[in-house]
């Protein structure tokens, strides 16, 4: 660098050939890169803003210096991307930085990256077979010293004073046994904790790669064995002397103590690997006792200890021509477990149900879905004092059975009560009523989250006591949501409401008979994007078109709004919009609706119990590793 700011030309000549001995062993080889990156860190600090600022220096002679000097560099903010996307994003938000696609191809980008320098060397020296095990060689050991390398980059960074010692003396492995645990751990949590809180970053090849060469660690220690050091060539007395301590170096762990050593460092490997798979077959498997799955912590729903985000389906069965009441029961299991089956395709992990049978528990939980279920009451009879205790006591009595469901996410008591009930009642009768529901509700199922499904016309009643707060919210009404924004709405009025509670978002979507198919598509995607930022979650209204809603019709074209009652409503589906907000027809053929929902639910954590199926990759490839590292020895 001091020469070429001086203005001489360097040529290098391609005969001249320098061989260095490598490193006898893992001890001596992590030494090298702690030297090799603490004198990077030395140029970097001494010589870096002088050439970026030098005028006589081209653009590619800064560019190279930057090249050479900054590889260790970049290992440590790989780090701090790691430590990040891997383990710090997942635990806070439970969201993925980007959705499968953008995860893929960027994840990709980084291991050709890794790889494309030794393929390209490889192929030009005509030796392409060698390709694939030595450049997934090197990578592991490499990047398994990475930590003595960031280390070795600050020291020089921050000009600390280190004394030099020869890279083949004094190696001594046992001593970095903590080191080697500590960055073995460190690779288990880059898989575990995105399995756990947020498996699409999973879907980074990278991230498999990262892990496995922290993973290997423990393996790189145990098979690097020490060589026998020749004495040839030694001469004089300085060298005889150099010799023998670099012979004593690699006799302090004799063969014995090695292979004590390596049983022991392949033992961990092997732990920690099985600690994983058990980990992961542990999250696909039910867990039979509701109280320690679902719990609440500040503003976020767990489940199984894990923050879960709710991507919810609102569910109702009913088929053309049927319809709630009227003596009809709910449709057969086929039909029901079809249905429930697409639903689990789109990537939803919660549906919530009105009054449903208790069968839709088993069934549900048969497709990976949890329920919040939503208990009717006749908010026009709040007033009546024995009409509201039997229907206390019939939904108490029913929560004290589904209460002891593992896939029961939340109750809900009630859904929307009228504004002009509000109005007439006040705000003091209603809290009152539903607070002694609530308390009818709790001592029968006490571990259960309750809710109430409000919604902005009576956002007044705030009900403090519920355990989480929920709202309807639509993105087109009323006024005052279309006035603020969708996501400020939350913000400014909703949040307040919740106050620190668990905020869930029971209905969101579009009726695709005001707008369009395709704007309802765009609403829902939209809408996701505000709720999955802010909230606990929310459920899509809905999942197919209902011919029956509310048995009740407009009156003229004019006004949709203007209603009739029609008992015979579930016969035809009318230009009603109520009857449209499906993402799909009420003969299960998809609206664009049911895409845009799979491509935001698919861009969230994916269930746990796919923690298994994505370390199967890892596990491909630590294994094979291990197989060419030993096979190359």
């Amino acid at each position: 660098i001091r020469l070429v700011r001086s203005g001489w030309r360097i040529v290098y000549a391609p005969d001249i050939v320098f061989g260095e001995t490598h490193p006898v062993s893992y001890a001596s080889f992590c030494r090298r890169a702690y030297k090799w990156a603490f004198g990077c860190g030395q140029v970097l600090r001494e010589h870096a803003l002088p050439v970026l600022l030098d005028p006589r220096m081209s653009v590619s002679q800064k560019c190279g210096l930057l090249e050479f000097t900054g590889f260790y560099a970049m290992q440590a903010l790989l780090i701090v991307y790691l430590l990040l996307v891997g383990i710090v994003l997942p635990v806070v938000s439970g969201l993925p930085p980007a959705d499968p696609l953008v995860l893929f191809l960027s994840g990709t980008a980084i291991v050709v990256s890794i790889f494309l320098p030794s393929l390209a060397y490889l192929a030009r020296h005509r030796r392409l077979s060698e390709w694939w095990p030595f450049a997934l060689v090197c990578s592991v050991v490499y990047g398994s010293v990475a930590f003595t390398s960031v280390r070795g980059i600050v020291d020089g960074l921050l000009g600390r004073r280190r004394t030099w010692i020869p890279t083949n003396l004094r190696a001594r492995s046992w001593s970095l046994v903590p080191g080697v645990v500590g960055a073995s751990v460190f690779g288990l949590l880059l898989f575990l904790v995105p399995a756990w809180y947020c498996p699409a970053v999973l879907w980074q090849p990278s991230m498999y790669l990262f892990s496995m060469v922290f993973l290997f660690a423990p393996v790189a220690l145990a098979l690097y064995a020490p060589r026998r050091v020749e004495i040839a060539g030694a001469g004089d007395r300085a060298g005889r002397r150099s010799a023998e301590r670099a012979l004593r170096a690699a006799r302090a762990l004799s063969p014995s103590r090695v292979l004590t050593r390596r049983r022991l460092m392949v033992l961990l490997v092997v732990s920690a690997l099985s600690a994983g798979g058990w980990t992961a077959f542990h999250w696909g498997s039910a867990t039979p006792d509701h109280a320690s799955r679902v719990a609440i912590d500040g503003d976020r729903l767990l489940v199984d200890g894990a923050g879960f985000l709710v991507k919810g389906i609102h569910y109702s069965p009913w088929l053309p021509g049927t319809g709630p009441g009227k003596e009809r029961g709910w449709p057969g299991e086929p039909t029901v477990s079809r249905d429930l089956e697409m639903i689990r395709d789109l990537g939803a992990n919660t549906i919530l149900v009105h009054d449903a049978p208790q069968a839709i528990f088993p069934l549900a939980r048969r497709f990976g879905l949890m329920v919040i279920y939503s208990y009717h009451v006749d908010w026009q009879s709040i007033g009546s004092d024995g009409t509201f205790r039997a229907r206390a006591a019939e939904i108490a009595g029913s929560a004290a059975g589904i209460g002891r469901e593992p896939n029961l996410l939340a109750v809900l008591l009630g859904n929307e009560v009228p504004e002009w009930v509000l109005k007439d009642r006040g705000v003091e009768f209603l809290d009152a009523r539903i607070r002694s529901l609530y308390d009818a509700v709790k001592k029968a199922a006490p571990g259960v989250p309750v809710g109430h499904a409000n919604w902005p016309p009576t956002r007044r009643l705030t009900l403090p006591f519920m355990d989480i707060a929920c709202f309807n919210l639509y993105p087109a009404w009323p006024r005052e949501v279309v006035l603020a924004g969708y996501g400020n709405y939350i913000d400014a009025t909703l949040k307040p409401i919740a106050g620190g509670r668990p905020l869930l978002i029971t209905e969101f979507g579009q009726n695709s008979l005001e707008t369009s198919e395709q704007r309802q598509a765009q609403v829902l995607s939209e809408t996701w994007g505000e709720i999955r930022s802010r909230t606990a979650g929310g459920v899509v209204f809905e999942f197919a078109d209902e011919w029956w809603k509310n048995y009740d019709n407009p009156t003229g074209p004019d006004d949709y709004w203007r209603r009739a009652h029609a008992p015979d409503d579930e016969k035809t589906h009318d230009l009603d919009p109520e009857e449209y907000y499906g993402i799909v027809t009420s003969e299960r053929n998809p609206k664009p609706g049911l895409e845009a929902v799979h491509v935001m639910y698919s861009a969230s954590p994916a269930g746990r119990g796919r923690g298994l199926l994505f370390s199967l990759p890892l596990l491909a490839l630590f294994g094979y590793t291990l197989y060419v590292f030993r096979r190359g020895r």
